[in-house]
């Protein structure tokens, strides 16, 4: 299977079909009051290519946020340029906005198809394959939808035309790119043709067996060419507005007065002053609904645009710092309780007798490896060997062999079971604390000789 990706230019043949699916799904929604026919449907529609061109042009459109806001805009004007402008009065506006809100819809539905259609990446197969997919969605909606549908035949086959060229254009194309023949000269322009050609042939013979449709068809052309050129004209009608006006003579006779008609009585006038004030009130609250959810949408777009979770790995990576265990408040309350004992021990019954009482014939286990190495480094600061913030058992323990030679072993000892217990998890016995207290008796009585 080839997976060569097509080039950006067949990305307008596939927004062509898409067009024509979607010009008589919104024949009927998008017509205006004050011009109706396919103007209107035909502006809803080229939100699409519009969308696909101000996303190429101004990348800051990518921002959900801003593409949603210029979004609404054009549907906006798209539906002023066919809609009958309203009064200047609060129930007008509110009437014409609701009117305006399912053509609008659409309009902004296709205005970011059009956008989002500038970051796709499709393959031959994959444009066969829409193009497979929205064949059968037109011949759906134009058998089956026919009753919800503007019966305008220049409409009709206008989609229908239009659906064909991009189809076929599109596959060409992509069929093009997947043999690699872009570098031949003129390769594109070759293909273009050679699709178009049974196109044209097939207008031509609808057009010498049904004159009529081909006066519609340039009807549309000459249509089409007006709305071109109303731009100009209505720059020209300005510039010629500058200039100055004759001055217009007075009629000599007077218009005859009005006729002045009987008012209805004053019970029906406050009847319709009551249904017009309800009316108003609800479509009031209505458009303050739909403004609320539409900026929680906004608000919604902006947050997701914003704010990312973070990503599994992220979630799984583990804390650069950890923080030793140094103790609690009830094993300090019970240090500080052994150490009074201790005190009290050799205050009243001599430092040879206390010392004695923790000996080797009388020497009582420790509580565990940490009371018994926060003893040797209390010992150690009296000494004048404190540890430092960041300093490891075994660089504090270099330090103090190097000042206390005599008193190595002790230290190894109390270094080993303390290390044994804090980072390899190994509960010392009973045996090893025992023996980790007097080495930490030791240590109290070569200090008390010194």
């Amino acid at each position: 299977m080839n997976t060569h990706i097509v080039h950006a230019r067949v990305v307008w043949a596939i927004l062509a079909m898409e067009a024509a699916v979607a010009l008589p799904i919104v024949s009927l929604p998008a017509q205006g009051q004050a011009r109706p026919g396919v103007l209107g449907p035909v502006l809803v529609v080229a939100l699409l290519p519009m969308g696909f061109i101000a996303m190429r042009l101004w990348p800051d459109l990518r921002d959900p946020s801003w593409r949603m806001l210029v979004g609404i805009g054009a549907a906006l004007v798209a539906r002023a340029v066919v809609a009958t402008p309203p009064e200047l009065d609060s129930r007008s506006v509110a009437s014409w906005i609701v009117a305006a809100i399912v053509p609008m819809a659409l309009g902004l539905a296709l205005w970011w198809r059009g956008s989002a259609s500038t970051v796709i990446e499709m393959t031959a197969l994959e444009v066969r394959t829409e193009f497979a997919v929205l064949a059968i969605c037109l011949v759906g909606v134009l058998a089956l939808m026919r009753p919800f549908l503007l019966q305008d035949p220049l409409l009709l086959v206008a989609a229908v035309v239009l659906f064909a060229l991009g189809g076929v254009i599109a596959n060409a194309l992509a069929r093009q790119d997947a043999a690699g023949a872009i570098s031949v000269t003129g390769g594109r322009v070759l293909a273009i043709g050679t699709a178009v050609l049974p196109c044209f042939v097939a207008a031509l013979l609808v057009g010498v067996l049904r004159p009529g449709l081909l006066g519609t068809f340039w009807e549309l052309l000459s249509r089409a060419i007006e709305l071109l050129l109303t731009p100009i004209g209505l720059f020209l009608a300005w510039l010629a507005s500058l200039l100055p006006r004759p001055s217009i003579p007075q009629p000599g006779t007077l218009p005859p007065p009005p006729t002045m008609q009987p008012l209805p009585p004053p019970g029906n006038l406050n009847e319709l002053a009551d249904q017009g004030r309800l009316f108003a009130t609800l479509i009031l609250l209505v458009l303050v609904l739909l403004a609320a959810v539409l900026a929680l949408v906004v608000v919604k777009l902006m947050l997701d645009h914003w704010l990312q979770p973070p990503t599994p790995d992220e979630r799984s990576l583990e804390p650069e710092l950890r923080a030793e265990r140094t103790g609690g408040a009830g094993r300090d309350a019970r240090d500080f309780l052994a150490w009074l004992w201790r005190w009290v021990v050799e205050r009243f019954q001599g430092p040879h007798r206390g010392a004695r009482s923790h000996g080797v014939g009388g020497t009582t286990a420790a509580a565990d490896a940490w009371a018994a190495y926060r003893a040797m480094l209390e010992w150690a600061a009296a000494n004048g060997v404190p540890r430092g913030p960041s300093e490891t058992v075994h660089q504090l323990q270099t330090r103090i062999v190097e000042r206390a030679p005599d008193a190595s072993s002790a230290v190894d000892l109390l270094s080993t079971t303390y290390e044994e217990e804090r980072y390899g998890a190994v509960r010392p016995s009973s045996e090893a604390l025992r023996r980790a207290a007097q080495a930490v008796e030791r240590l109290r009585d070569a200090s008390r000789e010194t």
